[in-house]
């Protein structure tokens, strides 16, 4: 499933592929099922966060296997899911942490 942000952020410049410094890079955040509607309603807020174990900021990973490791597993109707988001994060403004395998956001 996606959802949809093209034209939700002024002038699409931060959509792409990352090539360009005003192209934004693809991350992932994994997150539990509790926090799902939020995040889809409001964004990926730092107030709501409470792991800052590498500083304070919005943790994702430039690797989708780590964020679904940080998912936590729900079942629903019977079937087991995980929810992870794809993200973008703005290079110029994060920091890569425990050698490259998060970013923090500010």
């Amino acid at each position: 499933y996606g959802l949809k942000v093209k034209d939700d952020f002024g002038d699409n410049t931060s959509l792409g592929n990352g090539e360009t410094p005003q192209q934004w890079a693809i991350s992932y955040h994994g997150t539990k099922l509790e926090n799902v509607n939020s995040i889809i309603n409001e964004g990926l807020r730092l107030d709501k966060c409470l792991n800052f174990t590498y500083g304070k900021g919005i943790y994702s990973s430039p690797l989708v296997d780590e964020a679904e490791q940080n998912a936590k597993m729900a079942q629903i109707d019977g079937i087991y899911y995980r929810f992870v988001f794809q993200t973008r994060y703005n290079p110029e403004q994060a920091s890569l942490v425990n050698n490259g395998m998060y970013i923090v956001s500010p």
